[in-house]
């Protein structure tokens, strides 16, 4: 019975790090930016290099030789 009870602890505590470590979807990593209006950092995802978005929100997908950004 205490067995039972260790591996469902350790499970509970395992899994809120699992969920932290996968915040960005696929193709996606983090990015820490300076917020100067208010004096802090700012976490955002960000497409992978090869990677691009069509719009705010848009999950990222392979881009396309020759094309480029338009900022």
């Amino acid at each position: 019975m205490r067995t039972i009870i260790l591996v469902v602890g350790l499970a509970c505590f395992a899994a809120p790090s699992a969920r932290a470590a996968q915040k960005c979807s696929a193709h996606q990593h983090e990015a820490v930016e300076q917020n100067d209006d208010e004096g802090g950092t700012v976490k955002r995802c960000v497409c992978d290099e090869g990677w691009d978005a069509g719009g705010p929100g848009a999950p990222c997908k392979k881009a396309k030789a020759g094309k480029t950004k338009k900022r």
